[in-house]
C-alpha cells in the first residue's frame, strides 16, 4: 500500500475493521494510509510500515479505537505520525520496532482514557521528534521496550491528569533530550527500568511537572554525559538532570541506585588561582514545597580527571570546583536519604554541596543510612577554604541520623536566619595526606544559622 497526496483506505462508519498484512508506504504531506471516522475502529498492522515528509500511517478519528502493530514502523520529518487516535478510549498496541526522525511523531493517543501499550524498541532523534505522545485525562502508558532519545527528541510526551505510567525497559537520553515528559496531576508513575542513562549534554532523563504525582523508581539512574563527544567541553558547564519534579505535593520514591560521575579538568597550578574547572551535573532536582523525596537506595558520586580529549581551554577558565549536586531541593520540600551512599574516584578540585536545601527545604540521612568516601584517588581544593559535603539556606534544615565518615571536608554549611544543622547520629571527620588543607568543620553556621551536634 502506498500513498501520496491521497488516502489508501478511507473508511467512514462505526465498528470497522481494517487487516494490513502488506507494506504500508507514505510520503506525502496530508497523504494517508488508512484512515477511519466512527467509533470502534480495529486496525491491524502487521507489515512494514514507512511515514515519511508530512504523512501519516494510520488515523482513526473517533471513540474506542484500537490500532495494533506488529511490524517494524519508521517515521521521519515534521508532521509525520505513524500511528494517531483522535478520540476517547482509544488503545495502541506496539509490538514491533518504531523508529522516529526528523520531528515527526511515533505515536498520537489524544482523548481522555487512552492506552499506548508498547513491547518493542523505540528509536527516537532529532529536534521536535517524539516516540509517544499522549495528551488527555486518565492516560494508561506501558511500556518494555528499550528506549533510545538523541538529539533534541523526547521519548514519551504525556499529559494527563490521573494517569498511569509503568516504563520497564532500559532507557538511554542522549544530547538535549528528555527521555520521559510527564504534565499533569495526580498521576502514578513506576519506572522499573533496568537502567537510566542520561549521557548526553543538556539532557533529562524524567520531567514530572505538576502537583500529587507518585513517582516510584526501582531501577538504577545513571547521570554521566558523553565526555568523549565533541561537543562535550562546549556544554561542560550546562547541567544534565537524572529526575526533575516541579510543583507541589509530589512524591518520589528511588529504591535504586541513583549514580552521578562528574569531571574535573586541570591545568598548572599558579598562586591564588583555582587548578582548573569541573562540570555541572545533577541527579535529582525538587522545586516546589509540599514534595518528598524518598532516596532508599543511596547516591553515588564518581569523580573522574581529565575525561575530555581537549580540555585544556576549560580548564584555563579556572572556575574551580562546581557545585555539582547530586540532590537539589527548593521549597517546603523534603528529602529522607536512606542506603549507603558512597563518594569515590578523584577530585582534583574538591567538591561542594553534594546535597543543597534552601527555601525551607529538608535533608534527613536515615538512622541505618551511611555516607562514606572510598577509593579516593585524588581531593584537593587549591584556591579555596576547606568546603562543606552538604549546604543549607534559606530556612532550609539538613538533619544526620546515620552514620557518616568523610575526608578532607566538613559536613554541613548552614547560612541565614531559621536555617538549621542537626548531627543526632555519628559523623568521622578523616584528615588523609591527598589535601593538606586545615581540618574541616564539622557544621559551619554562619548568617545567622544554627548547627547543634547531639551525636557523636
Amino acid at each position: 500500500m502506498s500513498a501520496a497526496a491521497v488516502t489508501g483506505i478511507d473508511i467512514t462508519g462505526d465498528s470497522a475493521t481494517v487487516d494490513n498484512k502488506g507494506t504500508m508506504t507514505v510520503t506525502d504531506p496530508e497523504s494517508i494510509g488508512i484512515q477511519i471516522d466512527g467509533d470502534q475502529a480495529i486496525v491491524n498492522n502487521e507489515g512494514e510500515s514507512t511515514i515519511t515528509n508530512g504523512g501519516t500511517g494510520t488515523q482513526i478519528n473517533g471513540n474506542d479505537a484500537t490500532a495494533n502493530n506488529s511490524g517494524k514502523t519508521t517515521v521521519d520529518g515534521k508532521d509525520s505520525t505513524g500511528t494517531k487516535i483522535a478520540g476517547n478510549i482509544g488503545i495502541v498496541n506496539l509490538d514491533g520496532s518504531l523508529t522516529v526522525t526528523g520531528g515527526a511523531h511515533g505515536v498520537e493517543n489524544i482523548g481522555d482514557n487512552g492506552t499506548v501499550n508498547n513491547k518493542g524498541d523505540i528509536v527516537v532523534s532529532d529536534t521536535g521528534s517524539i516516540g509517544v505522545l499522549i495528551n488527555g485525562e486518565g492516560a494508561t502508558v506501558s511500556n518494555t521496550g528499550d528506549v533510545n532519545v538523541s538529539n533534541e527528541a523526547t521519548g514519551f510526551s504525556i499529559t494527563t491528569n490521573s494517569g498511569k505510567v509503568s516504563l520497564a525497559g532500559s532507557m538511554q537520553v542522549g544530547d538535549f533530550s528528555t527521555g520521559v515528559d510527564l504534565n499533569g496531576n495526580n498521576n502514578s508513575v513506576t519506572l522499573a527500568a533496568k537502567d537510566l542513562k542520561v549521557v548526553g549534554q543538556k539532557a533529562t532523563g524524567i520531567n514530572v511537572s505538576g502537583d500529587a504525582n507518585t513517582v516510584n523508581i526501582t531501577g538504577n539512574v545513571l547521570v554521566d554525559k558523553d565526555k568523549t563527544a565533541d561537543n562535550a567541553a562546549e556544554y561542560f558547564f550546562d547541567p544534565s538532570v537524572g529526575i526533575n519534579v516541579y510543583g507541589s505535593d509530589n512524591n518520589v520514591t528511588l529504591d535504586g541506585k541513583l549514580t552521578v560521575v562528574s569531571d574535573s579538568e586541570v591545568t598548572s597550578r599558579q598562586s591564588n588561582l583555582f587548578d582548573g574547572s569541573a562540570e555541572k551535573t545533577s541527579g535529582l532536582v525538587v522545586i516546589g514545597d509540599g514534595n518528598t523525596a524518598n532516596m532508599n537506595g543511596g547516591l553515588e558520586l564518581i569523580g573522574e580527571k581529565n575525561a575530555l580529549a581537549d580540555g585544556s581551554q576549560v580548564a584555563s577558565l579556572r572556575t574551580g570546583y562546581s557545585y555539582t549536586s547530586v540532590i537539589v531541593v527548593s521549597g517546603e520540600s523534603s528529602v529522607y536519604l536512606n542506603g549507603d551512599t558512597t563518594i569515590s574516584g578523584e577530585f582534583p578540585l574538591g567538591f561542594a554541596g553534594v546535597i543543597r536545601v534552601q527555601d525551607k527545604a529538608l535533608l534527613e540521612i536515615g538512622s541505618g543510612a551511611t555516607l562514606t568516601m572510598q577509593d579516593i584517588d585524588s581531593f584537593e581544593h587549591h584556591g579555596t577554604r576547606t568546603p562543606e559535603l552538604t549546604y543549607a539556606d534559606s530556612g532550609a534544615k539538613i538533619v544526620n541520623k546515620g552514620t557518616v565518615e568523610i575526608q578532607n571536608l566538613g559536613f554541613a554549611f548552614v547560612t541565614g536566619e531559621n536555617t538549621t544543622g542537626i548531627n543526632s547520629g555519628t559523623i568521622s571527620l578523616l584528615q588523609n595526606g591527598k589535601d593538606p588543607a586545615p581540618s574541616p568543620i564539622v557544621l559551619l553556621a554562619t548568617n545567622g544559622g544554627s548547627a547543634t551536634n547531639a551525636g557523636t
